[in-house]
This record gives C-alpha cells, structure tokens and sequence, in this order.
C-alpha cells in the first residue's frame, strides 16, 4: 500500500465512512487523525476517540505505513484490517464513533 492511498473504514452500508489521514502539525510533526463523514448528510466530523496523536515517525511507529498505525489502534476497540471488506462492528460504530460524551 502506497502512503498516498486512502484508507476507508465503512460499514457494508456505507452509511458512514471512517478515513485516517496523516496530519502535519504546526511544528512539522505528522500524526494520525481521524475523520468521519456521514454519505447521507454530506457532513464530515473529526473523530476524536483516540485523544493522543504521537508523531507517527516516533519510534514505535517509524517506516511503518499510517494505516498500519490506524489498524495498530481501531483494534483496541474493534476487530479490523485491511483484508475485510466492511466494518460490520455495530458496537464499535455506536459505542466508540457515535456515543455522545
């Protein structure tokens, strides 16, 4: 997988689609954020369940590819990678993307 490819998490329905992407701070770091958009309303949110964003060229992160990172952390709370073909977790997608704090 090149760097430059999106990564999109959905479900079967494709109602939402969960998209990683590399973000470069103020100070020149890159880390990993996190981005939601809904299809049917057109908005896009920024999902913060993971509120700690290390560089992701620290060291346990250096050479590998942000989406291994993405797949390193989502599996923390859910059970995905890059071989499924859909995130069909509804307790990850009600209790950890749309769970109001």
């Amino acid at each position: 997988m090149c760097r430059d490819e999106l990564v999109l998490i959905y479900p079967l329905s494709k109602k939402y689609i969960l998209n990683p992407v590399v973000v470069t701070t103020r100070s020149g770091e890159e880390i990993l954020k996190y981005f939601l958009f809904e299809t049917k309303s057109g908005k896009l949110y920024e999902w913060t369940y993971f509120t700690e964003n290390p560089p992701i060229t620290d060291k346990e992160n250096k050479g590998l590819h942000y989406g291994v990172i993405a797949m390193k952390e989502l599996n923390t709370i859910t059970k995905w990678n890059f071989s499924f073909n859909s995130l069909d977790d509804e307790n990850f997608w009600s209790k950890f993307v749309f769970r109001k704090k």
